[in-house]
């Protein structure tokens, strides 16, 4: 319940209500794929509330956990606007055996209109940007295709219908 809670938080870009919650949540025992959401929660807050020297102390540690939650390590970088480090990620993670999962969040995450409610968020759009580098589309072309218009939520499809 804290990671959602936070994750609420920095997602509609409520980065001062967040910090505080980051500390005590990380102290929170937790799997693999939570721990790596607790660090990039961390480093999207300090990274869009302008700590930049504090958030790069916590880059190393996501980094080497990136594997433990590809997606989620994306949208930490994201939130620094490091979108060549962002797309290695991305890269690194289709290659790995176990990723199968991963690969259903990046169709997910690239499709050019928001499938969820909790879509679009402060990453939305930086998946999109990310979608625009060749070898990220090449990935997208092989793995999947964009929902189709007819298929999409009303409020949706109403937006691919003018695009």
């Amino acid at each position: 319940m804290k990671i959602n809670r936070l994750e609420l938080l920095v997602a509609d870009g409520k980065f001062d209500k967040a910090l505080p919650l980051i500390e005590p949540t990380a102290r929170t025992e937790g799997s693999v794929f939570a721990d790596q959401l607790v660090r990039r929660l961390r480093y999207c807050t300090l990274s869009s509330l302008g700590r930049k020297e504090e958030a790069a102390k916590y880059l190393p540690d996501m980094l080497a956990h990136a594997a433990d939650a590809p997606g989620p390590t994306i949208d930490g970088l994201f939130c620094a606007g490091d979108l060549g480090k962002a797309e290695q990620v991305a890269l690194d993670a289709l290659k790995d055996e176990k990723k199968e999962a991963f690969e259903e969040d990046f169709i997910r995450h690239l499709q050019a209109h928001p499938l969820t409610s909790d879509d679009p968020s402060v990453w939305q759009g930086r998946w999109l940007e990310l979608r625009a580098r060749p070898a990220i589309q090449r990935e997208f072309d092989r793995l999947g295709r964009d929902m189709p218009a007819e298929f999409l939520p009303p409020d949706n499809s109403r937006a691919a219908a003018h695009n």
